[in-house]
């Protein structure tokens, strides 16, 4: 089991020291980005160099683990975690939030030999984490544990702030999305009596459930509404959209869909729930999609 934990203070002196020495017992992998449009000077140059001595893999790229820009790209330095480069990155800095720019690079990770993340950090959101397994989490420093005030972060919840049928709307039920990550998802929703709504937004990841349906939900101790069955379902369908960093092709995707009517929802920047109707409306919509996918635009799935 891979436990995500949220480093709630970021560490400095000799607590980062302890931190740093720790993940490096388990990483094989290093990995800064530079976002800015000047090169690096003063301590970011010498860190990068380091990187560079390291034989680093040099990569132009938008997406890495914590972040996923929109419209810009960053440079990624990846190298192998030797022992001269772990004591150029333990002497750049006395704590973790001063990875920032311009005085140095941005989002340290330390990584396995997959790659897989052990410490991440987003220095943008002053954020950082640790993903380890079983026994790399029953090794954890008790005192370090206290000293980051490392904790296992609430579950997610996926908002709809544009409903499909925002106005019907007037009450909030949470859902399990049944992802691994232990996600909820607050679905707008109509109340019809004590206890059964209908739903009003096309779900993100809610399974068998779409626009339409009705629900019942019952309140727990802190007057929230969640999710205990579907009561009945309405023939309609779920199309999920993944669209591959291109938001010139969200757009292309949206235009579509409204020229033929059909409803559709924003999941973060680069997705769609796309309602699929039992009509006229639904079958163009589905074959609109359809296209997209075969022309290589998009990610396509049904969810029923």
């Amino acid at each position: 089991m891979r436990h995500f934990l949220e480093v709630a203070r970021s560490p400095d002196g000799s607590d980062y020291l302890r931190l740093l020495t720790w993940v490096r017992g388990l990483s094989t992998w290093v990995s800064i980005v530079w976002l800015e449009d000047s090169p690096p000077s003063g301590r970011a140059r010498t860190v990068v160099d380091a990187f560079l001595r390291s034989a680093a893999s040099v990569e132009v790229t938008d997406t890495w683990p914590g972040t996923e820009l929109a419209d810009e790209t960053a440079v990624r330095y990846i190298a192998p975690l030797s022992d001269d480069l772990f004591a150029v990155i333990v002497d750049a800095a006395g704590g973790l939030a001063e990875w920032c720019p311009p005085a140095l690079p941005e989002d340290l990770h330390f990584m396995r030999e997959d790659q897989s993340v052990v410490l991440g950090s987003t220095s943008s959101e002053e954020y950082a984490w640790l993903e380890l397994d079983d026994a790399e989490r029953a090794a954890l420093d008790k005192q370090l544990v206290d000293a980051l005030v490392v904790r296992e972060p609430a579950p997610p919840q996926l908002e709809h702030p544009n409903p499909a049928w925002d106005v019907a709307g007037d009450s909030v039920v949470s859902a399990p999305t049944g992802l691994p990550d232990g996600s909820r998802e607050r679905l707008w929703c109509r109340r019809l009596d004590d206890s059964r709504f209908e739903v009003c937004c096309i779900p993100f990841h809610t399974p068998a459930l779409a626009l339409g349906d009705v629900i019942e939900a019952e309140s727990d101790a802190e007057g929230a509404w969640q999710l205990t069955r579907v009561v009945e379902r309405h023939g309609r369908g779920v199309a999920w959209v993944g669209i591959r960093h291109d938001r010139a092709v969200v757009e292309e995707t949206q235009a579509a869909l409204r020229l033929i009517g059909a409803a559709f929802e924003n999941e973060g920047l680069l997705g769609l729930v796309v309602d699929i109707a039992d009509d006229e409306v639904g079958e163009q919509a589905w074959s609109c999609l359809q296209d997209l996918e075969e022309a290589g635009r998009i990610d396509l799935a049904y969810l029923d």
